[in-house]
């Protein structure tokens, strides 16, 4: 007996078509894994770009929310178009703290330590420096296109920051009879308001104006103050020859921040016995 025929046996391998099937299924996987790559990369740039613009705009101003204002509180102004007065010293006047209440005026640097050039201040993840124009507090990339005024730019912060702020005082004076304080006259106290003199970046006196009514106890600055700590000094004075009370001898000092917008602060002072 012959022997019965089997299943028909096929070569081992793929066909020339399969082949080809493979090939064109790798080919667009290949392809868009490495769309999905360059879009990863192009967010991880821009990611690193904010990062780097959040932390120049906190070296120039601050960050209020922790207390600290930069270049800014320190100096009285913003650097001018060479960010690298944000970690070169150079020829800017050194630091120096006041007696009384320990604000410091002058350089205090440096603002930022990461990512500096020494020609173009500071560079973006694509190599391009970072602009940014005086006065505004906004910085500008120029974007993966390396052109700045196109539509792939990155500005940061997105609206001009607020950069200073007018401070009020309300002064209140503690009887010797006891009671409520009450709110001072103009002629019952005289007020100070420190800041950094942008021009020598010293300390100085702002002017203060009394306000309101008579007796409303109210002393706002003249000009706005820029961000950063602020001493105020109330020194209490003799009114009783025309009305008033006498507060002579009394003298209280406060801190306050401004953080750009109003600020405001309470003072007591004593009754002269």
């Amino acid at each position: 007996m012959q022997p019965t025929a089997g299943p028909e046996r096929r070569d081992a391998g793929f066909s020339l078509i399969e082949i080809v099937v493979v090939l064109v299924i790798v080919s667009l996987m290949a392809g868009s894994g490495a769309a999905v790559a360059l879009r990863v990369s192009r967010g991880n740039l821009k990611e690193r770009t904010l990062l780097k613009l959040r932390e120049i705009h906190a070296g120039m101003v601050g960050a209020p929310e922790r207390g600290y204002f930069g270049y800014l509180g320190d100096m009285g102004e913003l650097p001018d178009t060479a960010l690298t007065q944000l970690f070169i010293k150079g020829s800017q006047p050194s630091g120096v703290a006041d007696l009384v209440d320990g604000i410091l005026s002058g350089y205090n640097g440096p603002y930022v330590l990461n990512g500096t050039h020494d020609t173009l201040g500071f560079v973006d993840a694509w190599n391009s420096q970072v602009l940014y124009t005086p006065g505004s507090a906004q910085l500008t990339s120029p974007g993966p296109d390396r052109s700045l005024g196109t539509s792939d730019d990155i500005v940061y912060p997105p609206n001009t920051p607020a950069i200073s702020g007018t401070l009020t005082v309300t002064v209140r004076g503690l009887l010797v009879s006891g009671g409520l304080p009450l709110t001072l006259r103009s002629d019952e106290a005289s007020v100070q308001v420190s800041y950094t003199r942008s021009s020598d970046n010293s300390r100085d006196v702002a002017s203060v104006s009394y306000t309101g009514a008579q007796g409303s106890g109210l002393w706002v600055t003249d000009q706005a103050l820029h961000r950063g700590y602020h001493g105020i000094q109330v020194t209490g004075l003799d009114a009783s020859g025309s009305g008033g009370r006498d507060f002579s001898g009394s003298v209280a000092r406060a801190v306050v921040s401004i953080s750009g917008g109003p600020a405001f602060a309470e003072i007591l002072l004593e009754e002269a016995p």
